[in-house]
């Protein structure tokens, strides 16, 4: 039996809905805090253990038993689930207990406690509520201080207060991830479940907060704030979170993603283009390479590019890349220009990649977008490769012809 079982749960219950297996990152970083503190941690994802297994999500819960049962309810999308989620731990092992905590659970808690299958709900960004509560489920530790937790003693609930947002410098994600069930499967996992065609992916994360007022991915500046008491976005030491990158793909991760977009300013006296090569000095060694294309600095595995991405897609459709054009704006789409027979750059696009364009558009952005499959279209290009050769020597279309 384990201390302590961190559950992704299916958004419901119901058959036939999207069971929603990716899982929030922060996640991992509770697994890694508990383990940090000596505890048996595992983390299960249960439509995803259900997939692997061909079973039903209530059979994988059957399989598991803990003495803290700690379930994720950070997206809404997962309320129903969660809900299902305690009152089956409470039927099948009425002696655990049962935390639930994230975003959703934060905002909703006092719906949530009247679930009547719930101990405890953590407040805020859970790290240390969380670790405060199964010192007391497990070792029997009274807590000193109740803030980030909401819990239930006998028929009443007790609020402790919202907790201070703790500093990123010591968080931790990859334990947590090492700590999971089938965690090779998972970085194959999407939304949708295990795909196995699918390049091992995993999202990092980069911060905590968020720079905008949006209706997607968490909430907002103003929802994060409200949710957690961080008034600003923090951003993780960015060496940290090049080094989870590095461990996680001894296990064979292809593709890094990063959870939040951080805008960022260049120290005094450096530019973008220097900071992307302060970055790539530090992450090509890693085997990364960075590219700054004029808004952002991108990173990737060197050979995973919109090149490669070409090439991967030519594959699966039986066609040739002799077949295809392509059209970009960025200096990221240099690699895909080149791969392709027939490349566009748009006239906002960076002189690097005009110059490996057959043709640039007059127009900018979507207008230039238009203007070239309107000129793709009319040409007839692709009916055969002679008449290709013929156009290219006789330059085509109103923008100027820069290679041949």
């Amino acid at each position: 039996m384990c201390d302590v079982i961190l559950l992704h749960l299916p958004s419901t219950y119901s058959g036939g809905a999207n069971p929603f297996s990716l899982m929030p990152v922060g996640v991992f970083s509770l697994a890694s805090k508990l383990l940090e503190e000596g505890f048996d941690v595992e983390v299960v994802n249960i439509p995803l253990e259900a997939q692997l297994a061909g079973v039903r999500y209530a059979d994988v819960l059957k399989e598991l038993k803990a003495e803290v049962y700690a379930v994720s309810l950070n997206w809404f999308v997962h309320a129903d689930g969660a809900l299902e989620t305690a009152k089956l731990i409470k039927l099948l092992n009425p002696s655990a207990k049962v935390v639930v905590g994230g975003m959703t659970a934060t905002v909703f808690a006092e719906e949530v406690a009247r679930n009547g299958y719930v101990d405890a709900i953590v407040l805020g960004e859970g790290e240390e509520a969380l670790t405060t509560y199964v010192k007391y489920a497990v070792k029997g530790v009274q807590p000193a201080d109740r803030r980030g937790l909401y819990v239930r003693e006998g028929r009443k609930w007790v609020r402790g207060g919202m907790p201070v947002p703790p500093s990123l410098a010591r968080a931790k994600y990859t334990d947590g991830v090492l700590a999971m069930r089938h965690a090779l499967e998972y970085l194959k996992t999407g939304i949708l479940g295990f795909m196995p065609a699918q390049q091992p992916h995993f999202w990092f994360a980069a911060a905590r907060g968020c720079l905008f007022d949006r209706i997607y991915c968490g909430g907002s500046r103003e929802g994060y704030s409200f949710a957690t008491g961080r008034a600003s976005m923090a951003v993780r030491d960015p060496a940290a979170v090049a080094e989870e990158v590095a461990q996680l793909s001894e296990m064979g991760l292809r593709i890094a993603r990063l959870s939040a977009r951080v805008a960022f300013k260049p120290a005094a006296g450096h530019s973008p283009e220097e900071a992307a090569r302060l970055a790539a000095a530090e992450l090509e060694p890693l085997g990364f390479e960075v590219v700054y294309s004029g808004w952002a600095i991108h990173v990737h595995r060197f050979g995973v590019n919109k090149a490669a991405g070409l090439l991967e897609a030519c594959r699966a459709l039986g066609i040739e890349p002799e077949r295809v054009a392509a059209i970009g704006d960025s200096a990221v789409d240099e690699p895909m220009l080149e791969a392709a027979r027939f490349g566009v750059a748009l006239a906002n696009s960076p002189v690097s990649l005009k110059r490996k364009a057959d043709y640039v558009t007059a127009e900018s952005h979507y207008l230039g977008f238009l203007e070239a499959v309107k000129f793709l279209e009319n040409s007839g290009l692709f009916l055969n490769a002679r008449k290709l050769n013929k156009n290219r020597a006789a330059g085509f279309g109103n923008g100027p012809r820069l290679r041949c």
